[in-house]
């Protein structure tokens, strides 16, 4: 089954063909459109299967140029389409089919994610034009792994009326959350169903995942993916009454706090320099107060929220780092060992250096052991697609 996955984000979307007749298939075909750079022209790379690459820029790029460039270039027609869509609420618990019924309820939670379900629906509409309506495309939620969370863990302590309105933890990253517990049980060779791992996805935006069992019982993020932890530019978990606070004080509207929160807090508003957790670290090193003061808060802001989720499981068998500051970032990965050195946690700190990828960094016969594991969304994409195309 030939499979084309569209990971779609606010300012990016990254396209991946598989052939698939198997669990360990590779992509025979991907590209990337980045238009991130507001007024310029959108960068589209293409690598074929024969591993060659292709570089051009789509001025004055929308989605449906876009589009038409990046199926222009597909090597074959896909019998599926697979869309990662961030928001399906507490409807969708695995992959379903795109019917108009489901894109008009995926629709109806643009307002909880905003800068990514609408786009891409619209994706998904774009691509049935494209393609026909003879290939079908499924959505794959972000949401969907945590819609095992039990009440204790989604419900929030404010007045009832708040759940009846749909205000409930969700949880976000799941996609990730799922591949990468998965994977790491596999590489630890023990049971699925036995293993207790927090995953840590820390990338621009970051959130963990309690896993028992293959089963996400608790997360950090919550109604939106602002809750939890410190992050590039998005707070994490403040007091709601600094809200109130610069309501009644200064006259902050709901836009200018959304901005704020989102774009001008996290490590870029610590620092004044950036959410960029390479520029923080260069930034350190030239003797930076405030970029250290902004390192030291978001590893203690990952340890603490580690900690808080081990009631959940019952214990730890595992801590995984994954995504671009978890898999490429020692520096963070052992700052946060070392303030958990209490429950155990040792590091090996060669192997930690040493650009690990899929494997054990911590120091042999310690437990909780800790593991890099690379975020393979759109094979999990392709992976959850297949699975409900089969069952059909």
């Amino acid at each position: 089954m030939k499979i084309l996955v569209l990971n779609a984000g606010s300012s990016s979307l990254k396209c991946h063909l598989f052939d698939w007749v198997g669990e360990s298939q590779k992509p025979v075909w991907q590209a990337h459109a980045d238009w991130s750079r507001k007024q310029v022209a959108a960068r589209l790379t293409i690598s074929t299967a024969e591993g060659k690459l292709q570089e051009s820029e789509i001025p004055n790029p929308d989605v449906s140029t876009i589009l038409r460039q990046l199926t222009a270039a597909l090597p074959m027609v896909p019998d599926v389409a697979a869309h990662r869509i961030v928001h399906g609420g507490s409807l969708f618990h695995k992959a379903v089919l795109l019917t108009p019924e489901v894109q008009q309820q995926a629709m109806g939670f643009s307002p909880f994610a905003p800068s990514h379900n609408p786009m891409q629906l619209e994706i998904v509409d774009e691509m049935e034009r494209m393609l026909g309506p003879k290939v079908p495309q499924y959505g794959v939620f972000d949401t969907a792994f945590h819609t095992t969370l039990a009440p204790e863990a989604y419900v929030y302590a404010g007045p009832s009326h708040w759940l009846e309105r749909g205000i409930r933890r969700y949880g976000f990253h799941g996609i990730s959350h799922q591949y990468v517990s998965h994977h790491a049980a596999k590489l630890l060779g023990g049971e699925l169903a036995a293993s207790r791992i927090v995953t840590a996805h820390l990338g621009n935006g970051c959130s963990l995942a309690a896993v028992v069992g293959g089963v996400s019982v608790a997360t950090t993020m919550g109604f939106t993916p602002l809750d939890g932890l410190v992050m590039g530019t998005r707070s994490g978990s403040v007091d709601p009454g600094i809200l109130i606070h610069l309501v009644r004080q200064y006259g902050y509207s709901a836009d200018m706090l959304e901005a704020e929160l989102n774009q001008e807090s996290g490590l870029k508003g610590i620092t004044g320099i950036s959410g960029d957790m390479r520029e923080l670290l260069a930034a350190m090193q030239g003797g930076s107060e405030p970029a250290r003061l902004a390192f030291d808060i978001y590893t203690s802001s990952i340890a603490r929220f580690v900690a808080g989720l081990i009631p959940a499981m019952g214990g730890l068998d595992a801590l995984v780092f994954t995504a671009g500051i978890g898999e490429n970032s020692p520096e963070v990965r052992a700052a946060v060992a070392d303030k958990l050195a209490f429950l155990g946690v040792a590091m090996d700190e060669p192997v930690n250096q040493n650009k690990p990828m899929d494997q054990v960094i911590s120091q042999a016969g310690t437990k909780p052991q800790v593991l890099v594991v690379r975020s393979e969304e759109d094979w999990e994409i392709a992976r959850q697609c297949f699975a409900a195309q089969s069952e059909s």
